[in-house]
This record gives structure tokens, sequence and C-alpha cells, in this order.
């Protein structure tokens, strides 16, 4: 059986991988104390033991984005420093696939965040530069019900408030559910060739605006203006890395050479040919305010 650590396990993502590798020994591995067997509670910056790891899934971050940009230095130590020592140790025991969970804020970043992400994107790229481990990034979008998503935070927000307060009207973001997120990086993971490749899930944007009227349809909505990091849309496939895209059924796959096979220009949360409706928002936060 295949034994699997995922850094970051006690959050929202990491938790759903646990719970759906049925068929493989999971270990999470997180600073906060967990009760659920198999839990190693340690820091990524300085935990070396990854000896009998077959994969690792790599789902830590800090990344709210108004701390990242006030705390710099712990974010770039969490994000990248954490990820460069995870790296090393991973690849000295062993370890035969390194999973990276990456955001499309990464994509030509204007935050912090951003920024430390498309470092650790850079890591891990390069850290399969020798044949040695195989390694994968995986960029999602927003994960609705995450910690810290729109949604909550509207939801949060609009009770606390009596109104929305929504950035720009024109802001749009990648949507994806957890479950659909989870099972996205597990269909990564069980690829064969990985070879520092960039796995960027198909999926349908949404209006911010059209989030606000889901999670709050009797609250009024008030513009309140971009904050430091914020961007209007986010890159899903860059304009520079079209010519190292192949489309296929449920992802582009971005390498390191030219491989196009369908796309034709930079792929953002603005241009994409999907939008979701307020009412299929509006079901989706049912579903997660439910659970």
């Amino acid at each position: 059986m295949e034994k699997v650590l995922i850094l970051g396990g006690t959050g929202r993502l990491g938790t759903m991988l646990a719970a759906r590798l049925t068929d493989c020994d999971v270990y999470t591995l997180a600073r906060r104390t967990n009760t659920k067997p198999n839990h190693i509670q340690a820091d990524i910056l300085t935990f070396e033991d990854y000896r009998g790891f077959d994969t690792v899934i790599h789902c830590a971050a800090m990344k709210d984005v108004a701390k990242c940009e006030t705390q710099i230095e712990d974010c770039i130590a969490t994000n990248v420093t954490a990820t460069a020592f995870a790296l090393r140790a991973a690849r000295a025991a062993g370890v035969g696939k390194y999973i990276y969970i990456s955001t499309d804020m990464a994509v030509e970043p204007q935050s912090v965040y951003g920024a430390s992400k498309k470092l650790a994107d850079a890591l891990v790229i390069g850290a399969a530069g020798d044949g040695i481990m195989q390694t994968a990034v995986v960029r999602l979008g927003n994960i609705i019900a995450s910690e810290g998503s729109i949604f909550n935070t509207f939801h949060r927000l609009s009770n606390e408030l009596g109104y929305v307060p929504v950035t720009d009207e024109r802001m749009t973001r990648f949507l994806m559910r957890a479950e659909d997120c989870a099972d996205f990086v597990i269909e990564v993971a069980r690829q064969r060739d990985l070879c520092g490749d960039i796995f960027a899930p198909r999926c349908k944007s949404y209006r911010v605006v059209d989030v606000a009227r889901a999670v709050a349809p009797d609250k009024p909505q008030k513009i309140v203006g971009l904050r430091a990091g914020d961007m209007l849309a986010v890159i899903m496939v860059a304009q520079g890395e079209v010519s190292r895209t192949i489309v296929e059924e449920r992802w582009y796959r971005i390498g390191r050479s030219s491989g196009n096979l369908g796309v034709s220009r930079e792929l953002n949360s603005a241009n994409n040919p999907e939008f979701a409706t307020v009412e299929e928002l509006a079901a989706l936060w049912r579903e997660i305010s439910s659970k």
C-alpha cells in the first residue's frame, strides 16, 4: 500500500485529501494538534523524517493575502523557505513523488502571497531536473468554503456590517469545490510521468458580485476599493505558458518545452468562456453551509 504524507493535513484541502485517499496509508503533518490516527505534530520548517513515504502532498501555506502583505518574513519562511527545506529532506529520504499545491495568484503575481507561491513553484519544478524525484505543481483556483474564502468572508461580514463589502464590481475568480480540488490533486498524484509540470484544472469562473448576491441576497453591496495585493482577474495559463501547454479533458498541462495543443491565448478568470450563475453559486453555498 502506498504511504502518503500530507503537509498541512489539518486544513480544509488536506483533511479532504486524507479522507478520500482510502486506498493509501495516509499520514498528516501540521503544527496543530489532531486526535486522528497517523497525525504528526511538527513544523515543516524543521521536520526531516520523510523516510518510508512514497508520495508527499504539500498543502501547507500562509495564504491570507492581507496578512502576507504585512507579515512578509513569515510569508517567505512558510511558503518559500519551508518548501525548499521539505523538498531537500524528501529527496534525501527517497520520496518518489512530491505534489505541491499552488494558486492562480502565483501567475504574474501582484501580491507578496502570489510572489511567494511563484518562488515555491520554481523550487518544485526545478527539483525534478535530475530525475531522482518526480514533482508536479497543482495550480488551483479559489476553493469555496476553505478558511478565509470569499464565500465565508461575505457571509460573516454581511452579518457583522449589514452589507457586503465588495472590492470592485469587475473582480472575477476561478471556482472549485473542495471535493473537486481533492479529486483533482489525487488524479495528478497518480500520473506516472511527472517531471516538474504544472497542472491547472479546467473550471468555471465567477464574478465576485454574484457571490455576494448568492451568499447574502437580502443585503446591499458596498464598493470599498482594491486592497494591497488585490487583482481584478487571476490567470490560470499565462501568455508566456501558451506554447508549453497541452489541453486535456480535465486540465491544462504546462510543461518545460513546447507542446501547444489547443490554447491560443492567456486564460484568465475574466476571459474564461464559462461562468457560474448566481443560482449555481447559491446552490453551492447552501451545500457547504449545511455541513
